[in-house]
């Protein structure tokens, strides 16, 4: 968990980095990073089914720093859930961790083969666009 959530947070400033650096002021920044960001936000998972984005969204879900984090931390979390209390066998839609990463169409086999090297390529991605946007203004 703690892995994700520093992945999670160097993928955003990264991220920020670059939307800053293509940025002429403030304003614009924050005006260019919503529209910008909101897609990313959308597909990850949280609020659509990973499983059931549009296909023409669908790349917005491999290029979001979000959805790889949501999949490390809901695999973290429910992976070694064999049980939850309350739930007897029957009483409860889903009944295991296994059941639940299903549900959200993730896969705790993901992990260290998809999101901890996707999480990295992002970091730096964002951060070698970043320094172009950069050596760009400098000249």
């Amino acid at each position: 968990t703690l892995l994700a959530a520093w992945l999670s947070a160097e993928s955003a400033v990264s991220f920020g980095y670059l939307t800053s650096v293509i940025s002429p002021s403030f304003k614009v920044a924050m005006a260019l990073h919503i529209p910008i960001i909101l897609p990313l936000f959308i597909t990850a998972g949280l609020f659509i089914n990973a499983g059931t984005v549009p296909w023409y969204l669908v790349w917005c879900q491999w290029i979001s720093f979000y959805y790889y984090s949501f999949e490390m931390m809901c695999s973290s979390q429910f992976t070694s859930t064999t049980a939850f209390p309350g739930c007897e066998e029957g009483t409860c839609p889903l009944n295991t961790g296994e059941e639940v990463l299903s549900s959200l169409a993730f896969s705790s086999s993901n992990v260290w083969k998809l999101d901890l090297p996707m999480l990295l390529f992002l970091i730096l991605f964002y951060r070698i666009l970043a320094l172009i946007g950069i050596k760009g203004r400098v000249k």
